[in-house]
């Protein structure tokens, strides 16, 4: 399956940050009031999550709106 690519980077960003927190799927869904299925589904990058259900989660890791919806920077630029 071929992820969008705004799904895909809140995909990424999401779990990324979460584990960077040391936080659970329960600590999460508890901080954020977002299902654990929610969270699961959008770590995995099924279905579109609602911008409620992302500000939720960003509020609950304490992060800017943006650092979950923002595209991550290639390692690497090829300069020709």
């Amino acid at each position: 399956m071929i992820l969008d690519p705004v799904n895909f980077a809140v995909a990424q960003n999401s779990k990324r940050r979460r584990e960077k927190q040391k936080l659970s799927m329960d600590e999460l869904s508890r901080l954020s009031g977002v299902s654990k299925s929610m969270l699961a589904q959008i770590e995995r990058g099924d279905g579109n999550p609602t911008l409620s259900s992302l500000w939720k989660i960003a509020n609950g890791m304490r992060v800017p709106f943006d650092a979950l919806t923002a595209r991550p920077k290639p390692d690497y630029q090829i300069i020709r």
